[in-house]
């Protein structure tokens, strides 16, 4: 391997080299292993080395940043250090997929199954071994596609779904339950979490420090970095870091095109249709549908009627 320089940083003697998405190398040579760190100092896995023999195949999981272990058509997981992950062998080892963009980071956890006629028992485990699921969820996986996905959450916490039947469980990396039997689960790229719907309700799961509260009757989108949500007959709108930027308390929240900075909003109170700064302060009322402002200028009007202007000082029209 050669530097961005063009140096040669690992000679050219292995029979293959793997960059690990840490940035390491791990080289084979004789079927012997050699970790290089960052400064290409290499250092010889004499723990793995020594297990090689032991099982009937080792090799590197590059989705996984952990050796698969085989014996007798099935599998565990060795770490760098040669210790093993599960004690339990499994017939299929595998990293689970995201709802959110990875950016080539190493999956939290893996889930590992077992055949059973015709469907699977899974696990899901996190990357130091410790099981996650308190018992196993059967599956069919048909075509080989398991029902487990993780989130990353805006906080950096991980949120873990698994499917049960038809209904999903969420839960922490360390195996706590953060929600079950919800019918649908969803990360939501405006307010950067994940949403999950069950008997009609929704929940924001924004911190994985409590369990979910299923309270909101509807959640929608409203711009890149906000949402629109309803509960009890009230609308309101979320952004992406947790706090309410217009409360819960108007009838229904409408759009206004051309505001991307959420300067102001268009609201329903009481069935009279309002345009409001963000304190809350009415500007001026209205009865259209449709409202856009570009400028100095609201260009609004009803459906079916022709478009309409107004002027900031709100002029008779």
């Amino acid at each position: 391997m050669i530097d961005t320089t063009g140096k040669l940083v690992i000679p050219i003697e292995y029979d293959q080299v793997l960059i690990l998405n840490d940035g390491r190398v791990l080289g084979t040579k004789d079927k012997q292993y050699t970790l290089y760190n960052a400064e290409w100092i290499p250092t010889n896995l004499t723990e793995v080395n020594d297990q090689l023999y032991k099982w009937d195949s080792i090799n590197f999981d590059l989705n996984l940043n952990l050796f698969k272990v085989e014996k007798q058509g099935k599998f565990t997981l060795m770490d760098l250090n040669g210790k093993l992950l599960m004690e339990q062998f499994y017939d299929i080892i595998q990293a689970v997929s995201s709802l959110t963009p990875s950016d080539g980071l190493v999956s939290p956890v893996f889930l590992a199954a077992n055949r059973i006629n015709q469907e699977y028992n899974v696990d899901v485990y996190n990357l130091s071994g410790h099981s996650i699921t308190p018992a196993s969820y059967r599956q069919a996986a048909e075509d080989g596609y398991f029902d487990v996905v993780y989130s990353q959450l805006q906080s950096g916490e991980y949120i873990v779904s698994i499917k049960n039947k038809s209904m999903y469980d969420g839960y922490d990396l360390e195996g706590n339950l953060l929600f079950n039997a919800a019918s649908e689960v969803s990360f939501d790229y405006s307010i950067y979490t994940v949403i999950a719907e069950k008997n009609g309700k929704y929940a924001i799961l924004d911190k994985t420090t409590e369990a979910a509260d299923f309270a909101y009757d509807n959640i929608q989108f409203y711009n890149e970095k906000s949402v629109i949500v309803t509960q009890k007959g009230k609308s309101g709108i979320l952004e992406a870091d947790g706090n309410f930027i217009l409360p819960l308390k108007y009838d229904e929240v409408l759009d206004l095109y051309g505001v991307p900075e959420l300067t102001e909003f268009n609201v329903k109170v009481d069935g009279q249709r309002q345009v409001i700064d963000s304190t809350g302060k009415v500007l001026f009322e209205h009865n259209c549908d449709e409202l856009f402002k570009e400028g100095d200028y609201y260009e609004m009007r009803r459906m079916g009627e022709p478009w309409i202007i107004k002027g900031m000082s709100f002029p008779r029209t």
